[in-house]
């Protein structure tokens, strides 16, 4: 056993001797893929979805927007007209 480690060990020795001009740029090359399926392609598989939600959360703040546009401009007299007629139709 303690033979097959040091065949190992001396090949591996030997292959990086050969290559090692090449292996800083190769293992750089590897990582790079490994962080791109790790980080980038999730993120771009949840893209509809977070569009989705963006788009849901753009008319919500639309909407408030537009009620607080229709209270800025209404006049106190029209509202207190409006709220004495919904208490009427409420008694």
């Amino acid at each position: 056993m303690n033979l097959n480690a040091k065949f190992s060990k001396e090949i591996i020795y030997s292959l990086y001797e050969d290559n090692k001009n090449y292996a800083i740029p190769v293992l750089s090359i590897v990582i790079s893929f490994l962080l791109f399926f790790i980080f980038i392609v999730p993120q771009v598989l949840t893209f509809p979805n977070r569009k989705q939600e963006v788009d849901i959360e753009n008319a919500k703040l639309s909407k408030i927007k537009e009620a607080e546009k229709s209270r800025d401009f209404k006049e106190v007299e029209v509202l207190q007209h409006e709220l004495q007629k919904t208490a009427e139709k409420l008694n």
